[in-house]
């Protein structure tokens, strides 16, 4: 692999939201562009798992932005877009009786904390990954321009 050295150590994978300005030398920063990740053997985890296995990462630190996903807006830019009520109605219904979502959560109506915290939980008793990889949430509070863990965060 181009400019990594193999004896070279720890290795940093971020996970982040589209809004988080966040970089860090040395490390591998995936972008997300939703802050829910509930399906742990959907695509997004599956790359993730690919990643700790391919560049031995040591670490995964999970990064939102505090303040609205931009998700919410989803319905109204559907109707703007000619998606009808009904239509709207079924999917609602098919995301909860189908899938056993919640509609509301999965059109982004929870808060950047409780993302976080569940992402980060997610991960940790993901029977794939490997038990010795840490997993760190942290919160990106904007208007501060500040990295709060999750640790924090809760205590």
């Amino acid at each position: 692999m181009v400019g990594i050295k193999e004896n070279q150590k720890p290795r940093v994978l971020i996970l982040a939201d589209m809004d988080a300005a966040f970089q860090e030398d040395g490390a591998y920063v995936i972008r997300c562009p939703s802050r829910q990740i509930w399906d742990g053997y959907g695509s997004f985890i599956r790359g993730v798992l690919i990643l700790v296995y391919k560049l031995k990462i040591d670490r995964i630190e999970v990064i939102w932005t505090d303040g609205k996903s931009g998700l919410e807006q989803w319905k109204e830019l559907m109707r703007k877009h000619g998606i009808s009520e009904e239509c709207l109605n079924d999917s609602n219904y098919l995301l909860k009786y189908l899938h056993g979502l919640d509609p509301s959560r999965w059109f982004g109506e929870q808060s950047a904390l409780e993302d976080v915290r569940d992402t980060v939980t997610l991960l940790q008793q993901h029977p794939l990954l490997p038990k010795n990889i840490t997993v760190k949430g942290y919160l990106l509070m904007k208007e501060r321009k500040q990295l709060i863990s999750l640790k924090e965060l809760s205590g």
